[in-house]
């Protein structure tokens, strides 16, 4: 009788243990936070952005996102920034030493964080990172990151290709005039002046393609397109961000 006293009492302190070990587990996870943490100072809103002037610890400078409202004295996070020096705002007739344009802001500490162009990434073609680095000054508040393409002075692939055939002869193709058919996994509108589209294969495959598309085009999540444009390489937009493989100015030819 004493044995199986022992027993039962042993068996209701280890479960006892391993409540509290679950307890303890479960209330120790801590949400990924944005590593920026913003106080507001200023609001002025334009027909793109909306701009703040904010306070980070002791430092103080403008960002500027997709529109939004934020009352003075009101936190924002955000974890990516373009960082453009010397911008200049048509609509506000002012020329901001530096602007921070944040594709990720948000009220939420633990959002926003994939809301931009994702980061992380190892399929060719997509970027390590979602930051832009620092491009060359532009004017007006609906700039672009992307040239200008002039189709007449490139190569035409008259048949169509496939994201396998694209990313297995990449080479072959780089600044050439393309059309790929594909299935849109991704979308991220007005992000500096274009959108960015993500397209991968039409039925799930090994290599799990995802080709990174600008382009002033709209489309949504699940559209299946043919999009002709430039196949570039290597294009490195600063601060250690770059496309392997990406397509510029794509244009839709067929849905």
């Amino acid at each position: 009788m004493k044995i199986l006293s022992r027993t039962i009492t042993l068996l209701f302190i280890v479960t006892l243990l391993v409540s509290a070990c679950k307890s303890k587990s479960n209330n120790s996870f801590v949400p990924p936070s944005a590593a920026h943490k913003v106080v507001v100072k200023e609001q002025i809103q334009t027909s793109n952005y909306t701009y703040f002037r904010v306070t980070e610890d002791d430092s103080e400078y403008w960002i500027a996102g997709i529109k939004m409202e934020a009352k003075v004295g009101e936190t924002l996070y955000y974890n990516t920034s373009y960082v453009m020096e010397g911008f200049v705002s048509t609509e506000l007739n002012r020329t901001f030493d530096k602007v921070l344009f944040i594709q990720d802001l948000s009220k939420n500490p633990a959002a926003g964080i994939q809301m931009g162009m994702p980061s992380g990434e190892t399929q060719m073609g997509t970027p390590s990172g979602v930051q832009m680095g620092t491009p060359q000054q532009q004017q007006g508040d609906g700039f672009n990151v992307v040239d200008p393409i002039n189709r007449e002075n490139l190569e035409i692939v008259e048949q169509e290709i496939s994201l396998d055939e694209l990313f297995t002869n990449y080479k072959k193709y780089g600044d050439k005039l393309v059309k790929i058919s594909g299935k849109i996994i991704k979308v991220n509108s007005a992000i500096m002046g274009t959108n960015w589209i993500h397209m991968s294969t039409l039925v799930k495959d090994l290599n799990n393609y995802d080709l990174t598309i600008t382009s002033n085009e709209t489309v949504k999540v699940g559209d299946e397109l043919t999009i002709e444009g430039k196949i570039t390489l290597n294009k490195d937009f600063g601060s250690g961000y770059s496309f392997s493989i990406m397509m510029e100015d794509g244009i839709v030819i067929s849905k």
